[in-house]
């Protein structure tokens, strides 16, 4: 995203008169607003609809897989991988003017996308273990020790990889 994209407010407000410091704050209030007001419309878009996609789906289906993945929320937290990328992106053209403010920002929204993308894949595969509960030939196995083990396996890997990366591994 092109930071220029970001001054044209600034540069309106100093041709304005106000002062570079005021111009600045009050250049991030309005960016920050804006950007948060669009994410959140873009995401209860996205999300009503994946709900009608998923319903329509599940209703049309034979199996009821997507009935466990839409009983799960599968599509809710699916919808906010877009906004999250898009807010992701504009942090450096709203922050434009505050690098140690910036730097944080993206800290805490990568966080929060691993954080999305782990509460996916455990919705996921708590749906997946919820519908091979109702199938026939897998109702005497272990499903959720499988599960379990398969998820505390990534999320072990993940911690090590972020120790490492961190210089702690």
């Amino acid at each position: 995203m092109d930071k220029d994209l970001g001054r044209l407010l600034y540069n309106y407000l100093l041709k304005t008169g106000m002062g570079e410091g005021m111009a600045a704050y009050l250049n991030l209030f309005l960016l920050l607003i804006g950007v948060l007001v669009i994410v959140f419309i873009l995401d209860l878009f996205i999300w009503k609809v994946l709900r009608a996609l998923s319903v329509r789906l599940a209703r049309k289906s034979r199996n009821n897989f997507d009935n466990f993945l839409v009983a799960n929320q599968v599509p809710r937290y699916v919808a906010h991988v877009v906004p999250l990328t898009i807010l992701l992106e504009f942090v450096p053209v709203i922050f434009a003017d505050f690098d140690y403010a910036e730097g944080i920002a993206m800290k805490i929204i990568k966080i929060l996308f691993v954080l999305l993308i782990l509460l996916v894949f455990r919705k996921f595969f708590k749906s997946v273990n919820e519908y091979l509960k109702t199938r026939p030939n897998f109702k005497d196995k272990p499903i959720n020790s499988y599960i379990q083990v398969f998820m505390g396996h990534k999320t072990k890997n993940f911690h090590k990889e972020m120790m490492i990366r961190r210089g702690f591994g």
